[in-house]
């Protein structure tokens, strides 16, 4: 086990005894105090009940051959979840699992979706597919699609998106296997003719890398091979501008993963022998706090076909998790 601490955080590598239950995964998410873990793996939608850092399946759900789920989401104010097979979104109860039964049907017309961001409220859904995004509003009626948006180019690729705190704009990277130019678009969100609509605002040429995400209502990171970039509106032409960047210590090209942690202004900078624990500070500055030697090298000798892995924060922050699908391994973390 090694363990790392400041004033504000303690990190703990860990085997839970029940690890090996989430190999072969593929989608995860969870509930608010990381008590339900709902997962894809091989052919099964899971659910599990978490105590005392053991896992106990409660419910599954055999998913046919010909339905590929590429997404999945929990609902916490319903206690039910999304699921995105092909060109369907699907939404069930825990109970309704085991049953095979789904509270809601719907078609959302992309085919497949590549990317699902969902807002706080539980009311917003965004579905994207190659340059596309379709928005779909929760209405007494279900879920209706209420705008579509298109990037720049019909060759991009969308390959993030997310919200700030106020859920007024919309940041998506784009990358295009044709010209080579990844771009960051920022949509803001009007009231046009008592219809909510999303306007293209801001176009920034960026190199290869991947949105962070928002660190309050006007920032969000950006990470490419070299350095991590804070964006910060603009006060007076509203616009987001880099202005300060992190140099990585670490090797430029080797593959990273990142985890945010809100509560605590943290960032987590995984890689395969590093887990570097950086603290934002005020003036857009980034300081490393800790460095924490971990081994992912049985994670990824399982999966010879690349060097990619996943990482992603349960909500209450207590947990990280970091898998490819083949392999998981899961870091606790304590708030001092």
């Amino acid at each position: 086990m090694n363990i790392c601490q400041d004033s504000k955080i303690n990190c703990q590598l860990t085997d839970l005894k029940t690890e090996s239950i989430l190999n072969d995964l593929e989608q995860i998410t969870f509930n608010n105090d990381s008590t339900i873990v709902i997962t894809i793996q091989k052919s099964y939608i899971q659910a599990y009940f978490q105590k005392n850092e053991d896992l106990k399946s409660i419910s599954s759900f055999n998913v046919l051959k010909d339905k590929y789920y590429s997404q999945l989401q929990y609902l916490t104010f319903s206690n039910s979840f999304i699921a995105i097979p092909k060109s369907q979104i699907l939404i069930s109860s825990l109970n309704g699992l085991n049953a095979r039964k789904f509270i809601l049907k719907i078609d959302h017309g992309l085919g497949l979706c590549y990317k699902l961001l969902l807002n706080k409220n539980e009311n917003i859904l965004f579905l994207s597919y190659f340059n596309e995004i379709r928005i779909f509003q929760k209405q007494i009626i279900g879920w209706k699609c209420i705008d579509t948006l298109q990037s720049l180019s019909h060759r991009d690729t969308i390959q993030q998106l997310c919200l700030n705190f106020e859920e007024d704009h919309l940041v998506i990277h784009t990358s295009n296997g044709y010209s080579g130019s990844p771009t960051i678009l920022v949509y803001r969100k009007k009231s046009i003719e008592q219809q909510i609509q999303w306007v293209i605002k801001q176009r920034i040429s960026v190199e290869n890398g991947m949105i962070c995400g928002f660190i309050n209502n006007n920032q969000f990171l950006f990470s490419d091979n070299y350095s991590l970039q804070f964006y910060t509106q603009n006060k007076d032409n509203q616009k987001f501008e880099s202005e300060n960047y992190y140099n990585f210590i670490l090797s430029n090209y080797q593959f990273k993963s990142f985890a945010f942690q809100h509560q605590n202004q943290v960032l987590f900078i995984i890689t395969k022998n590093e887990l570097s624990v950086i603290q934002l500070q005020e003036q857009q500055k980034l300081k490393q706090r800790q460095l924490i030697q971990i081994d992912l090298s049985k994670l990824l000798e399982e999966d010879v076909s690349t060097v990619a892995f996943n990482s992603i924060l349960t909500k209450d922050g207590k947990y990280l998790y970091i898998w490819n699908r083949k392999k998981t391994k899961i870091i606790r973390i304590l708030n001092n």
